[in-house]
C-alpha cells in the first residue's frame, strides 16, 4: 500500500511538472494518482511474490532434503542450524 501510494504521487508529480497527461477525464490529478497506485502496487506485488517465492524454495530444500542442502550450500546450512537452534534448543537434534 505505501509502495502504491508512493507510486502515485511519483504520478502527480510526472502530471504536474511535466505535464504530460495521463488521461483527458474532468480530474486528471486523481487519474494519475489512481494510475501510479495501480502501477505501483502491481509491480511491487509482482517482485516481492519472487522473493517470497525464493524464501520457500530456501525452506522447502533445507526442510525436505538437508544433507543435500548442506552439501550444496554450505554456510546457509549452517546458519540455518544455528538459527533453529536458537529459537528452538530443545526440539532440535
Amino acid at each position: 500500500i505505501v509502495i502504491g501510494g508512493s507510486a502515485g504521487c511519483f504520478g502527480l508529480m510526472v502530471e504536474e511538472v511535466d505535464g504530460y497527461s495521463f488521461t483527458s477525464f474532468n480530474k486528471p490529478m486523481f487519474t494519475a494518482f489512481l494510475i501510479g497506485s495501480f502501477i505501483g502496487f502491481s509491480l511491487s506485488n509482482v517482485f516481492l511474490n519472487v522473493v517470497g517465492s525464493s524464501v520457500n524454495t530456501v525452506l522447502l530444500c533445507y526442510a525436505a532434503a538437508p544433507f543435500e542442502f548442506h552439501q550444496n550450500h554450505l554456510q546457509l546450512s549452517n546458519e540455518m542450524k544455528d538459527s533453529w537452534n536458537q529459537r528452538w534448543s530443545d526440539n532440535f537434534v
